[in-house]
C-alpha cells in the first residue's frame, strides 16, 4: 500500500518553516533588512525515496524605509 501525502498541507508547512528561517536569519543580521527575491522547490520521486530541491534567493541590504519584499 502506497503512503499518500497531503501536498497542500506539506506546502503550507514548508512556507511556515521558511518564514521561521527568514525570521531567525534576520535576527542574525539585525542592522540589515532581509527579503526574499525568489524561491522555489521541486519534488522528485525515486523508487522508495523523495528528493526535494529547494532554492532561495535572499535580498540583504542596510535598513531603509519601505518594504523590501516589493524590490524585484
Amino acid at each position: 500500500m502506497e503512503h499518500e501525502v497531503d501536498v497542500n498541507k506539506k506546502v503550507s508547512e514548508f512556507k511556515s518553516a521558511f518564514s521561521e528561517f527568514k525570521k531567525n536569519f534576520s535576527e542574525l543580521v539585525k542592522d540589515l533588512q532581509v527579503g526574499v527575491n525568489d524561491w522555489g522547490f521541486s519534488l522528485e520521486s525515486q523508487k522508495d525515496k523523495l528528493v526535494v530541491d529547494i532554492a532561495v534567493k535572499l535580498i540583504i541590504k542596510h535598513e531603509e524605509k519601505g518594504d523590501i519584499s516589493e524590490t524585484k
